[in-house]
């Protein structure tokens, strides 16, 4: 029997599946069996820590909001004896300062050039023994980035502001990389 309201079905094609028993054969019928209780999707598993290999995977990254909070946290518990997050920030506002100082026709990153992404990472390189919970680090290995950090803003001091040690710009960059190595001498993880 055909339904008049239903699109002709071509005969080589089998019927779509029916969850209704056939006629007369309720008691042996195997369709699929349903239930009233809701259906919940199972719960995620936690994904690892680190992925096989020892990468962390993306979502275990820091987010810049945990960086600025951890950065924050630190600046604002610091203290007159563990002076070292106030030197991170004054060497990383020094460095911007210099950076951005014009001198004559010049701006200190035009100078320095493709040099400024260096002093830039050398001047958040001070930043790593407060992010070392963060970033998985041990205290001595976090202590000694903020060193390579510092000893990287004293070359760049000798390099690019001894010649021209007279200018603004040199003198923003010297306190700069007084502040780095102060708090590179009172980061956390120096050994005893």
């Amino acid at each position: 029997m055909t339904n008049p309201h239903l699109p002709p079905q071509d005969p080589l094609v089998p019927p779509p599946a029916s969850h209704e028993p056939p006629e007369g054969d309720e008691k042996t019928w195997g369709g699929p069996a349903f239930s009233h209780e809701p259906f919940l999707p199972p719960a995620p598993a936690s994904a690892p820590e680190s992925a096989p290999g020892g990468t962390t995977p993306p979502h275990a990254r820091p987010s810049m909001e945990r960086v600025f909070g951890e950065v924050r946290n630190q600046v604002t518990g610091a203290s007159k004896r563990e002076p070292y997050p106030w030197l991170a920030v004054a060497a990383l506002g020094f460095t911007i300062v210099w950076l951005l100082w014009p001198e004559g026709s010049t701006i200190g990153f035009v100078r320095l050039k493709l040099w400024t992404i260096f002093v830039l990472t050398c001047a958040l390189m001070l930043f790593v023994p407060m992010l070392k919970n963060i970033l998985n680090l041990e205290d001595f290995r976090a202590w000694q980035i903020s060193v390579a950090g510092a000893a990287g803003l004293g070359f760049t001091w000798v390099a690019f502001l001894l010649p021209f040690i007279s200018t603004n710009q040199a003198f923003f960059g010297t306190f700069a990389t007084v502040a780095a190595g102060l708090a590179a001498w009172t980061a956390p993880g120096k050994p005893a």
